[in-house]
């Protein structure tokens, strides 16, 4: 789980730099390869633009554009405030919060609405035409 942690680490602020650069515009959007290949938007399609429209103060807009971006902006703050709380008490407890997620997930109880949100999200992509 060592590495798992570690990468985890990086992730975060590596995700946050990535938003950041893409909404001043130094960096521009990636095309996503399942979308190149199959012609349909991914489950995780227009995560980006609704993470940029939330930083824009555009709530309604980024819930229209993917629902996973007001997630996504909920995770990467909860792990950087994570990390910060581990640099101010010096327990890891980063480790401990991923581990317990990692295991809630696994739980049929709860891995299976998570499904069926994530297949609901992509349908409606799918008849936003993303």
């Amino acid at each position: 789980m060592r590495n798992s942690s570690r990468f985890i680490r990086f992730l975060i602020p590596a995700g946050l730099i990535w938003v950041v650069l893409n909404g001043i515009g130094v960096i521009s959007f990636s095309p996503c390869l399942f979308h190149l290949i199959t012609g349909l938007p991914c489950p995780s399609c227009g995560t980006t633009r609704a993470i940029l429209a939330l930083f824009e103060g555009n709530w309604a807009g980024s819930l229209r554009i993917n629902p996973l971006g007001l997630l996504s902006v909920g995770l990467f703050t909860s792990g950087a405030l994570i990390i910060l709380l581990e640099r101010t008490i010096r327990k890891p407890l980063l480790k401990h919060v991923v581990n317990r997620c990692v295991f809630l997930v696994q739980q049929k109880h709860v891995a299976a609405p998570l499904v069926l949100l994530l297949l609901v999200n992509w349908f409606w992509n799918i008849s936003k035409g993303l």
